[in-house]
């Protein structure tokens, strides 16, 4: 019950700061580019929503460094919580079995706050849920004394202009314009840092994206705005594709098992090892892009 209570103040923490800058849960979803309900599970602290915890502790961080909160306070509060559940080691005094269900073994894995005898775990997370109170409580007088700035979108990149080349100091000397690009001379692909996570900017239509899986990693994917897969887990040696007309995207539970091609040039991983990144393919000018 109380690592629930700590799980629900966290979500709380998120709510309110989300409340605070007048932002709804599809905005949000639209701009970290994560489903809403993902980010509903958050704030309502129902993590036996996530396929694995590590993607919730992913979508935790995010979530919460967008919204201006100390994130990484966040997930070490929710990985203590964790630590809080976790069974005495076997032998132990606590953990020797005595007043557990008939068949559970001392040391038994711990699954959404339950060992498997079906019985919820006691105390130990008493110290994190008041801390975390606290926690909230300062964010809330922050907020409500100190409101944060709105939330503005990132500026379009224009197009840096091209200098002169081979200009000479004597009085003959012109300006030579940097050759226009063209057709010929943009890249057919090209990678974009953008705040919702990394474009991929391809030159004409139609989109074609394979990935070869080198560990596990979770997979969702839409096409042309259309979910073509709610998720699946893959393993090291498996290979998925996905096709669009316009644009493609994918969300990535372990961005650097993920090696990624694009109309069949190779941009291997998006994201390093264990991230979950939110990678959106789409038709555009590669020429600009960077």
């Amino acid at each position: 019950m109380e690592t629930e209570n700590a799980a629900v103040a966290i979500g709380a923490a998120l709510k309110a700061a989300r409340e605070a800058r007048g932002l709804s849960i599809v905005a949000v979803s639209q701009e970290l580019r994560i489903p809403p309900h993902y980010l509903e599970a958050l704030e309502v602290g129902n993590w036996s929503r996530f396929p694995a915890e590590f993607y919730g502790q992913g979508f935790l961080r995010s979530y919460a460094r967008y919204l201006g909160l100390d994130a990484e306070a966040l997930v070490a509060q929710r990985r203590a919580m964790l630590a809080a559940q976790a069974p005495a080691p076997f032998g132990s005094g606590s953990g020797s079995g005595r007043g557990m269900p008939p068949g559970t073994m001392a040391g038994a894995p711990v699954l959404n706050g339950r060992r498997r005898g079906g019985k919820p775990l006691g105390g130990g997370a008493g110290i994190g849920v008041l801390a975390l109170l606290v926690l909230f409580a300062g964010g809330l007088w922050l907020l409500r004394h100190h409101p944060p700035h709105p939330l503005r979108p990132p500026a379009a990149g224009a197009p840096v202009a091209a200098y002169p080349g081979g200009q000479k100091t004597t009085r003959r000397a012109r300006p030579v314009p940097s050759p226009p690009v063209t057709a010929s001379t943009a890249p057919p692909v090209a990678v974009v840092s953008r705040s919702g996570g990394p474009t991929v900017m391809v030159a004409s239509p139609p989109i074609r994206v394979v990935v070869h899986f080198v560990g596990p990693c979770w997979v969702q994917a839409w096409s042309n705005g259309q979910e073509v897969d709610a998720g699946t887990l893959f393993q090291a040696g498996q290979r998925y594709a996905v096709s669009g007309g316009q644009s493609v995207t994918m969300l990535f539970g372990n961005s650097g098992a993920a090696l990624v091609t694009v109309n069949g040039q190779t941009l291997g991983s998006l994201g390093p090892k264990g991230a979950v990144r939110t990678v959106h393919f789409e038709v555009g000018d590669t020429a600009l892009a960077g």
